[in-house]
């Protein structure tokens, strides 16, 4: 109770709140029925964990399996590469050689990060890569260069590229700024289930631009991969139980498939001169030898740091740039969100969703106490608390004893002066001392007077409920508390109740914070191929980091056509939106307060944005314009991003529309013990590497 006391109170009934059950991972059972208006209909109870998924995170197929798959990984994800690359080098000045260096470089930090992400990061399988978001202030650094003289084209590319890289540099500091001064923590603790489900729907709905629009550019290339993936899909029911070969192969790598039949089809009708006399967008976008990256990559090259030069620092569009930082972190937290069910594993937690800011504790390890006598203290703590004795380091070369249970350990410490210790003879309840809880104070109570220790009671009372207390010292005088606090509500200070104390681990989510863009595309191919093996992304990495250095072949695939890419895109984002779905189960989806929130925030998170982008590709610069061009950036970046807006809506009317009494209908209940204290947090998100294991035990006792 942390000291808390109050004065004895008159005895009546406690009114002890009904604590939210511990969730857990549960598997299919038989459908329940509920009648309705009329037949009978069966029900489908919430699952945390999609049932037909293959390999979960941390669980791996065969090595030749992991390989093949990572290699389809690679390939996913090399088309937004290219895309983002093909858009923005030539409005920058850049020629083919520059595109080549670029995607080179795109390729093999992308890489980097990903393994940074897999490794120390969410530990999600995740691949990171640019964001689209920073299109915007990028947009607004190319028009500034523009303007300005140079010798030639590619001097202009240079002087763009030294600025982006300056003002991405400097912006990367918010991430910093905002882990340090725990701004995210305070958010996304009022993120519930119904506003996770706008959010991730229109992550996948919010890229549609880069579905079928991309395809429509050469539908004679980009719709029969569409079509054939379908059809592959369809076709994995009949062969299932008729070839299991041809229902692996379907199943893993149904995208490698078409991807490599429908390039070969462009290949030959570019061979057979098909686009010969056709405008020269269509021939960009049709032909296979139009993107020039194979005879402009050099065949070794490694990308270093300042390859182009220093950096060039403006103010004007490093605040530009700012905006698009806080648009890539949420983005990437509701793409987290459809990664982790995709891939079996918990909801992410808000402090695996940054490794930054407060330390990131997971639960309270032990407490260390010194002793006049180890020997007396060993048999109070064993014979009274209940404490077992466990092994202590045999490197200790001082006396002490190790116990352990209820989920802490005491470590005791003989004391080197045991009579310059002080003796406390009277109980003060506002004294330091350490808090269990039990189940019954009577019988606490009377085990005390069995074993003759002496002890004084106390009871808190607050808001009806009551809280007993009684207090009593260890041999050496430290004071130890037991009450039935688990009555008491946690009541953050915004006035929401959390859960009850029992259930707490940590009250303070941490923030949610990324410096690379998720890939989007690569979480849509967990739940397509149901691998959800953070290996396979890892060995994906390695294929990034191989290609980007051996350019000539890497060249040889980012020269695939962009609409066959969008045709995959096509079915992947799609995966995502409906995963988003999915979270409302976790929500009472028959409130009419939840859909008012869930439908408003899905329609304007994706119609706001397209009112945004239709301005700016008529008018050449968005809604937002005033003399200040950065702050122009920072608020065209963030109402042209659909989950930017989705979370605004979904978050504000969410906290602000019967929100105290709708707690448990806002899916609370269920996010909050996952969150909090689910030990399966510590399965999937733990670092790979022990730190108290590669440090001497001197400095952790």
């Amino acid at each position: 109770m942390g000291g808390e006391t109050g004065a004895p109170t008159p005895q009546g009934p406690p009114v002890v709140p009904t604590a939210p059950p511990s969730v857990q991972m549960q598997m299919p059972m038989p459908m329940p029925t509920a009648a309705g208006f009329g037949d009978v209909h069966p029900t489908h109870p919430p699952l945390e964990q999609l049932p037909n998924l293959q390999f979960c995170l941390h669980s791996n197929p065969s090595w030749p399996e992991m390989f093949a798959l990572a290699f389809q990984h690679y390939i996913v994800m090399l088309g937004s590469i290219v895309m983002l690359a093909s858009f923005l080098v030539p409005l920058m000045g850049g020629n083919h050689g520059d595109k080549a260096r670029t995607i080179q470089t795109l390729l093999f930090m992308s890489g980097i990060n990903t393994l940074l992400q897999t490794l120390i990061g969410t530990r999600l399988p995740t691949v990171m890569n640019s964001s689209f978001a920073f299109i915007i202030p990028v947009m607004s650094i190319i028009r500034d260069f523009n303007s300005r003289a140079y010798n030639d084209e590619h001097q202009r590319f240079v002087h763009t590229t030294r600025t982006i890289q300056g003002a991405l540099i400097i912006s990367s500091f918010v991430n910093i700024f905002i882990g340090y001064t725990r701004a995210w923590k305070k958010l996304f603790r009022f993120c519930s289930p119904v506003t996770i489900v706008p959010v991730v729907c229109v992550v996948g709905l919010g890229l549609f631009e880069r579905g079928f629009p991309q395809l429509g550019k050469c539908v004679e290339v980009g719709l029969p991969v569409l079509i054939l993936l379908v059809l592959l899909v369809i076709a994995q029911q009949h062969t299932k139980h008729v070839n299991e070969r041809a229902y692996f192969v379907l199943e893993r790598f149904s995208i490698i498939f078409c991807v490599k039949i429908v390039w070969a089809f462009a290949a030959i009708l570019t061979a057979a001169g098909a686009y010969n006399n056709v405008p020269e967008k269509t021939k960009l976008h049709c032909r296979t030898d139009r993107s020039y990256l194979i005879s402009s990559a050099p065949w070794i090259k490694i990308p270093y740091p300042f390859q182009w030069g220093a950096p060039i620092f403006a103010a004007s569009h490093v605040f530009g740039m700012m905006g698009a930082v806080l648009v890539s972190g949420l983005e990437s937290a509701g793409a987290h969100y459809a990664a982790a069910r995709l891939a079996g594993a918990t909801p992410p937690p808000p402090y695996v969703l940054s490794r930054s800011g407060a330390l990131p504790l997971a639960s309270l390890n032990h407490i260390s106490l010194v002793c006049r006598s180890v020997e007396r203290s060993l048999d109070f703590y064993q014979n009274v608390l209940g404490f077992l004795p466990i092994r202590r380091p045999g490197s200790f070369d001082f006396t002490g004893a190790w116990l352990f249970n209820y989920g802490i350990g005491i470590h005791l410490l003989q004391s080197e002066d045991p009579e310059k210790m002080p003796r406390k003879k009277e109980i003060n309840p506002k004294d330091n001392h350490i808090s269990f809880q039990c189940e019954s104070l009577s019988m606490v109570e009377g085990k005390l007077k069995e074993m003759g220790i002496p002890y004084i009671q106390r009871r808190v009372e607050e808001g009806g409920i009551y809280v007993d207390q009684l207090f009593f010292h260890d041999p050496d005088g430290f004071m130890i508390e037991i009450c039935n606090c688990d009555n008491l509500p946690v009541i953050s200070l915004s006035g929401e109740p959390i859960m009850a104390c029992k259930r707490v681990m940590s009250l303070l989510p941490q923030q949610q914070q990324q410096k690379a863009a998720l890939q989007l595309e690569n979480v849509g191919l967990l739940g397509l191929t149901r691998v959800g093996s953070r290996r396979i992304v890892q060995i994906s990495a390695g294929f990034m980091i191989f290609f980007s250095i051996f350019g000539k072949f890497g060249a040889l695939f980012a020269s695939i056509p962009l609409p066959i890419f969008a045709a995959v895109y096509c079915i992947l984002f799609g995966l995502v939106a409906a995963v988003g779905v999915s979270f409302i189960q976790f929500a009472n989806n028959n409130s009419m307060r939840n859909l008012y929130i869930v439908g408003l925030s899905l329609f304007l998170g994706i119609s706001v944005p397209q009112y945004f982008n239709e301005f700016t590709a008529s008018a050449g610069h968005g809604p937002a314009k005033t003399n200040a061009g950065w702050f122009n950036d920072i608020l065209n970046s963030i109402f042209s991003s659909a989950p930017t807006v989705a979370f605004i809506v979904g978050i504000v009317l969410d906290n602000t529309l019967e929100a105290r009494t709708s707690f448990s209908d806002r899916g609370f209940l269920w996010l909050n013990p996952l969150n909090k204290n689910d030990a399966r947090n510590e399965e999937f998100y733990s670092f790979p590497i022990r730190v108290h294991e590669w440090m001497p035990t001197r400095f952790l006792r």
